[in-house]
């Protein structure tokens, strides 16, 4: 790990000399300062939530999407104003028990390309543990963060280049969505009054709303969460899930949609769809926009569903059939709530019986007409770069999909039909 001073110059001098080759040995030496220096200020950067200073340590610019993707995991505002000023400060807290640590010798520099690499620890409090514990308040997770001694460690590595100045700066560092996976994720609070909702949701209008269309809008998302309340929670009890409702302002026009995961009528609870509701203000009413079918159930792949926003779209996916031929359907909306585009990608999976094996072929379509695999791609990228948050993830992401990187975008977790009225009736 990092060590004192002295011993640290005795370690770099024999790295020095091992590994210099026909290079300059100074040369080198001031490379490998550099790297070091460049690493430890955009770390700095990065834990206390600063993505500027963070990037002037990098060769990123604004418009590239490490930065952009940096700017969204560390938006502290955009913490407060979805989850509410106690929990970000949670995860100010944790952000700062980030150790960060390396073995100098791991530290590998390729003086003729001008690059570089370094393996890496970060070390932080166990706030998993802490937050699969039920709190009944926000005062006593952060009490109990403070007092714990326990850890999670997370082994990284960090890429490094010359900018046009030559000097050594970070070029990728792919781990920072893994330490700073607490943003995701919420802890349990419960009791008569579980949280202060203060800002936990947006409650001043903007954009085109009315200005008691926001307390409308509640009031009518309490009210289908009633009549529905008996096929929420049929879904709830089936498959034993707290993660039924969410709200988010999708269209962004100031007044939250309301989106719940319920039975389909005479499934008894056995076949799950999602409905997205808005209110229209003209028309006063909230009414459904999207629907949803067959996001999970008991038989087959069992279904899933993953939902997402960009600024320009609601992407809704869901994934359904059997483990010999299955489907990616996917259908992307418009602000208007317009369904502008289909998207399907097939997965078969054809048995080999000579050869005991399964061979794995994809099909990929656009509205009903087939597509190359690069054109797919090109789109989804597309859409998954471009990721503001994900409002709902029952999917099972590989590294190799091109959704992985959804799993570094923020996201907004449901909660249980009753955690959902109580919230709602406090923000009415």
């Amino acid at each position: 790990m990092k060590i004192s001073k002295v011993i640290s110059l005795i370690l770099c001098m024999t790295v020095f000399a091992g590994c210099t080759g026909n290079n300059d040995e100074a040369a080198y030496r001031d490379a490998f300062f550099s790297v070091q220096r460049s690493m430890n200020d955009y770390i700095a950067g990065v834990i206390t939530f600063d993505p500027d200073e963070a990037r002037e340590n990098t060769t990123w610019s604004k418009k590239d999407q490490e930065y952009k993707d940096l700017s969204r995991l560390l938006d502290k505002d955009f913490y407060v104003e979805q989850a509410g000023s106690d929990v970000a400060q949670i995860y100010e807290y944790i952000a700062s028990t980030i150790v960060f640590s390396y073995e100098e010798e791991n530290i590998k520099i390729d003086m003729e390309n001008k690059t570089a690499s370094a393996k890496v620890t970060y070390e932080l409090v166990d706030w998993q543990s802490i937050f699969a514990e039920t709190h009944y308040s926000y005062d006593e997770v952060m009490d109990d963060l403070k007092a714990s001694e326990d850890t999670i460690e997370i082994k990284g590595k960090i890429e490094f280049e010359t900018d046009e100045h030559g000097v050594w700066k970070v070029s990728k560092s792919k781990d920072i969505g893994e330490v700073f996976s607490f943003v995701y994720s919420l802890p349990v609070i419960s009791g008569t009054d579980p949280t202060d909702t203060t800002g936990t949701w947006p409650s001043e209008t903007d954009g085109t709303a009315f200005s008691d269309s926001y307390d409308r809008a509640i009031k009518a998302y309490i009210q289908i969460l009633e009549e529905n309340g008996a096929s929420i929670k049929a879904i709830e009890n089936t498959f034993s899930t707290d993660k039924t409702c969410g709200l988010y302002d999708i269209n962004r026009d100031g007044i939250p949609e309301l989106y719940v995961l319920m039975e389909r009528p005479d499934s008894d609870g056995s076949v799950g769809e999602i409905s997205v509701y808005s209110y229209f203000e003209y028309a006063g009413e909230a009414m459904e926009v999207v629907h949803i079918p067959n996001v999970i159930y008991m038989a087959g792949s069992g279904g899933q569903s993953l939902l997402y926003v960009t600024d320009d779209e609601f992407i809704v996916s869901s994934i359904h059939g059997e483990d010999v031929l299955y489907g990616y359907y996917t259908s992307v909306y418009d602000h208007q709530w317009n369904e502008t585009t289909q998207y399907l990608r097939e997965v078969h999976n054809d048995y080999d019986y000579d050869n005991d094996t399964y061979q794995v072929t994809y099909k990929y379509f656009k509205d009903g007409t087939e597509i190359t695999e690069e054109e797919y791609v090109s789109v989804f990228t597309g859409f998954v770069d471009d990721a503001i948050v994900v409002l709902s993830n029952d999917s099972y992401i590989a590294t190799e999909d091109i959704e992985y990187k959804l799993l570094a975008k923020p996201y907004i977790g449901m909660i249980s039909c009753d955690f959902m009225l109580e919230l709602l009736e406090n923000l009415s």
